[in-house]
């Protein structure tokens, strides 16, 4: 199916405007062709050339250009724009590929004629895969099927004749195809067929034929095969640590009540480090989601993620992949995170982190009043422990805390704020954590005046290990002395804080409670 004569003569019109344009925007204007020119078998070729003067004579030659090809071509100079010389070539032939040089006289330019002779698609066939839903798989044609953009396949309800459409472009050159056809209707018989689609024109410029179709292949939507899974839903991925991807998705809607799958996580990495493999997950995580962590990638790569279920048992059958993912891998990028907590009215806690595998060089941390910037270095910070304690400030002030460093050899910087409470507020005291079950515990305290109070709020942190500390919770209570913390991890270590606040200030942190559940 070639593009109509209209058509034709547009993308023409439209090609020669191109090169008006490309060698307006050269500072010498030169002789100039496209590079390579596409054309059908039986089709007519316009090779364009583009003189650098209407002044020019240009001359087309071929080492392939014998009597019978001479006696289809002919050189044309366009009346309009007398710098541009076609060399148009009738019926075309296999035999007339090849290079065709345009000259001035000083200088050649050389244009490749390629001639498609396509063929249609082998071993087309349809499968139902689950109730509304098909999946057609084809080989590629025999002839020139590197030179295939896309496929086309056609799809006729032979109860009222009527055919749609749908394009394929996730199909690679010489590669088998496979697509997912959707919205089908129960009882029905579908006739299928597939074509390629071809350029035609130039690089710059082309537009698009389709070649052949295939065979028909017949598809009865009463046939469903049922054990075969559906498609995964909304497959995500995100950087997870030591340079790995932390792939997401939903699973498909069971056939049957009851029904569960594996699934298997397929990638493939494209740089100077291919990689490729796929991961087996056989059971949702600890939030019944499913998800699957590929390690050990290269970073600074692009990659493809597929996720496809698996039924379950001593023969597995595997349903169709999902769409393709593509995810830039470029891991966590080094940071450093500061962070300053009031202990007392005039002492407040310095703490250093780092996001990502980052190693911390030549680092400073620095604070000042904020009503009067003027920095000065936190000598106390311990950079092996990464905290400090700062004393000596002004209760119920206001000071930011500067870090700097080389982060992984790169320069960060990171700034945080905090006020120091007032002395007015009471101290919370009697902090107890009593244990409610494996993943709750209640929190009390005591104070002495409640007169001065809006209420309480309650800092849960996790003791990720000897050097860090993670805040996971901040409850407010305003009436109680006592809360209920939920929603935490059996033989995790935690920490509890109580702090009092009014409508105008906060006071000093109770003493860290450590308690674990389990």
């Amino acid at each position: 199916m070639a593009p109509n004569l209209n058509t034709t003569l547009l993308l023409f019109y439209v090609l020669i405007g191109y090169i008006v344009h490309v060698l307006a925007a050269q500072e010498k204007p030169t002789l100039f062709t496209p590079s390579k020119y596409y054309v059908q078998v039986g089709g007519v070729a316009k090779l364009p050339c583009m003189a650098a003067s209407s002044q020019d004579t240009l001359t087309w030659f071929s080492k392939r250009e014998d009597a019978y090809l001479k006696s289809r071509s002919r050189t044309v100079v366009d009346p309009v724009d007398r710098k541009l010389s076609l060399k148009i070539i009738d019926k075309i032939q296999l035999t007339d590929s090849g290079h065709y040089v345009c000259s001035d006289g000083k200088k050649n330019q050389t244009i490749e004629l390629i001639v498609v002779n396509p063929s249609e698609p082998l071993h087309v066939t349809a499968k139902m895969v689950r109730q509304h839903e098909a999946i057609i798989k084809w080989n590629p044609p025999k002839r020139h099927a590197n030179l295939v953009k896309t496929y086309r396949l056609f799809v006729t309800d032979t109860s009222t004749n009527r055919t749609k459409e749908f394009e394929d472009t996730k199909t690679k050159p010489n590669k088998a195809g496979e697509f997912l056809l959707q919205d089908l209707f129960p009882d029905k018989i579908y006739e299928i067929s597939v074509a390629p689609t071809f350029m035609e024109g130039t690089n710059e410029l082309p537009s698009m034929f389709y070649g052949p179709k295939s065979k028909i292949a017949r598809l009865d939507t009463t046939k469903l095969d049922a054990a075969v899974p559906g498609v995964p839903m909304k497959v995500e991925a995100e950087p997870g640590f030591n340079s790995s991807i932390l792939v997401k998705w939903l699973p498909p809607k069971p056939l049957h009540s009851g029904d569960t799958y594996n699934f298997k996580v397929f990638y493939e990495g494209f740089g100077k480090h291919k990689s490729k493999g796929q991961v087996l997950v056989e059971s949702p995580n600890e939030e019944d989601m499913w998800e699957a962590v590929l390690t050990d990638l290269p970073i600074k790569m692009k990659y493809k993620i597929e996720v496809a279920a698996l039924t379950k048992g001593p023969s597995p059958v595997m349903g169709p992949k999902s769409k393709t993912l593509d995810y830039r891998h470029d891991g966590f990028t080094p940071e450093i995170s500061l962070n300053a907590v009031p202990l007392t009215p005039d002492t407040i806690l310095v703490t250093l982190d780092t996001v990502g595998d980052a190693v911390v060089e030549v680092l400073r941390v620095l604070y000042s009043d904020a009503s009067a910037i003027d920095w000065k270095r936190l000598d106390e910070f311990d950079e092996k422990q990464g905290y400090g304690v700062i004393t000596g400030l002004k209760p119920n002030s206001s000071y930011f805390f500067m870090a700097k460093a080389r982060v992984s050899t790169r320069p960060r910087q990171t700034v945080t704020h905090a006020v120091t409470p007032s002395f007015d507020l009471p101290l919370p005291s009697e902090v107890k954590v009593i244990a409610k079950s494996d993943t709750s515990a209640q929190v009390s305290w005591s104070t002495s005046d409640r007169s001065k109070l809006k209420g309480h709020i309650v800092i849960v942190q996790r003791l990720v290990d000897d050097n860090t500390i993670e805040t996971i919770k901040q409850l407010a209570v305003l009436e109680d002395t006592e809360v209920l913390v939920k929603d935490l991890m059996t033989n995790e270590k935690y920490q509890v804080q109580v702090i009092p606040f009014s409508t105008q200030d906060r006071g000093a942190c109770s003493e860290a409670v450590r308690f674990q559940l389990g």
